[in-house]
């Protein structure tokens, strides 16, 4: 799919350089953003042009709203530690109503399947040892309400039930007799038994 580079102009002064691969989209998410915004097509091309007439154009008009020298996406841009704790208080609080939720999941049916080159990215991809780290050290003693325990509960009833082809069962089964035979899986997985048992002991 050919890439579109793209400029978001507001009283005849352009604000915004980018590139996409669905313009129309990114036309409705900025004219919604952008009060009174006009949304203009420069050039449809492949995307290693794309990426690099995007940071030549930032780099000759400046536009105000670009937070990057643009070319790969926001990637080089970091949150300041006070950005990330308004963020997060801002998510905190905020309600989500039933309304709401349906419309996002009708989005979510609208949306068009997933591209055969993505799924085989998605199942290339690893984390690096560093992040696994950083996500045990998140998620180790977080413990979940009663309620969210019961949502939970709830979500995974309704589920289809799951059955596995005989292939993928082989796959499993492979992978669990790696991964007890190593004696860090051992020793976490005794460890994790014991936290659960502890954690039943007090909540009696």
């Amino acid at each position: 799919m050919p890439y579109v580079v793209y400029g978001i102009y507001q009283k005849g002064s352009l604000v915004y350089v980018g590139l996409t691969k669905r313009p129309l989209k990114r036309e409705r998410e900025h004219k919604r953003k952008f009060k009174g915004a006009t949304f203009r097509r420069f050039v449809r091309c492949d995307r290693a042009y794309a990426q690099w007439l995007e940071r030549k154009l930032i780099d000759l008009w400046r536009p105000k709203r670009n937070l990057n020298a643009g070319g790969s996406g926001p990637v080089t841009y970091r949150h300041s530690p006070e950005a990330k704790c308004r963020i997060s208080e801002a998510v905190k609080v905020r309600v989500v109503t039933d309304d709401t939720r349906n419309k996002m999941s009708e989005a979510a049916l609208r949306r068009p399947p997933v591209s055969e080159e993505t799924r085989r990215k998605l199942r290339g991809y690893r984390h690096t040892e560093k992040a696994k780290i950083c996500i045990g050290e998140k998620l180790r003693g977080v413990k979940k309400s009663l309620e969210a325990r019961k949502n939970m509960s709830q979500s995974a009833l309704k589920r289809p039930p799951r059955t596995h082809s005989d292939e993928t069962r082989r796959h499993m089964s492979r992978a669990q007799k790696k991964r007890f035979n190593d004696p860090d899986a051992k020793r976490r997985h005794r460890e994790g038994q014991r936290r659960r048992r502890t954690a039943e002991k007090e909540r009696k």
